[in-house]
């Protein structure tokens, strides 16, 4: 997902204005995600604690989240979806592997 502090008036990520700094620790799919919508971005390799990191260091985040609370807790709100885990989970297993 993409978070931005709750005070920027950023409704999506199309909104994100060009060379905001993103911190995230996914810097392929973040930078492909922004290339997509034609905004160049800095992006910042997050060495954890991404969330932390707002407004200080960077103005927008990509970062996993599974209920939000932590980014809430930061003052940051989800604008834009990636992945959908729920669609792109898989589990593979070797068939010679016991469980």
């Amino acid at each position: 997902m993409v978070a931005v502090p709750n005070d920027q008036p950023v409704k999506t990520a199309k909104d994100i204005k060009p060379g905001s700094r993103v911190s995230t620790e996914y810097p392929k799919l973040t930078k492909k995600f922004f290339d997509n919508l034609g905004i160049p971005v800095d992006i910042r390799y997050s060495y954890g604690a991404t969330e932390a990191k707002v407004p200080e260091l960077v103005d927008v985040i990509v970062d996993l989240t599974e209920t939000g609370s932590t980014l809430r807790k930061n003052g940051l709100k989800i604008v834009d979806i990636i992945l959908d885990p729920q669609q792109s989970s898989s589990l593979i297993r070797n068939p010679g592997m016991t469980l």
